[in-house]
């Protein structure tokens, strides 16, 4: 198991477990993860998430923290299934696997996310990179993409999140499995409000 270190650069994931975590299943709209089928998938608050392609979600990010004493971009993934998940072989990447050929970061091998537990991925710079953290920033300023690819390299959920103010995150409100927002008040490793 891997723990939360107190140096700030030395840490890079922290499993955290979950109460009440939802293990309930959206209905499936077959847009994009956290995309409005009726505007071509682009996301946003008014966004019908379809199910993703497993147990494992994305279900909150932070861009640009608001702390000085917890500075660094994080993402967090939940377990919404009743099996453990296994990350190894599994990755991140902020750049399209479909139009982009980059090799995304990859999990530490040892890593599991059991059932309604959470997962934090500190996002690190990628000239100055903190062991086990992911090698890219998020962008704050413009928003992004976030894709999360399964062993096989297929994508197992998508966001594209809009621009972010210091200290917003956005997450999945219910917890896990429903549509992205905008929110003042980060929950990282614990229920979205």
């Amino acid at each position: 198991m891997i723990h939360l270190a107190s140096n700030t650069r030395a840490r890079a994931l922290l499993l955290v477990t979950a109460i009440g975590c939802s293990q309930a299943a959206a209905p499936d709209s077959g847009a994009p993860d956290g995309a409005d089928p009726s505007d071509g998938g682009s996301g946003g608050t008014d966004a019908v998430p379809r199910p993703p392609n497993g147990a494992l979600v994305l279900n909150e990010l932070l861009a640009a923290s608001d702390d000085s004493d917890d500075p660094d971009d994080w993402i967090e993934l939940t377990n919404t299934g009743s099996e453990t998940v296994a990350l190894a072989g599994w990755a991140l990447t902020d750049l399209d696997p479909t139009t982009h050929d980059d090799d995304p970061w990859r999990f530490p091998a040892e890593a599991v996310v059991a059932p309604g537990t959470y997962i934090i991925v500190w996002a690190s710079d990628p000239d100055d990179p903190a062991p086990d953290a992911a090698d890219f920033k998020l962008s704050a300023s413009d928003g992004e993409g976030l894709w999360l690819l399964d062993p096989s390299g297929a994508v197992a959920d998508q966001v594209t999140f809009p621009p972010l103010d210091d200290g917003q995150v956005y997450a999945r409100q219910p917890d896990g499995v429903g549509p992205w927002a905008v929110t003042d008040a980060p929950s990282r490793g614990a229920p979205n409000p």
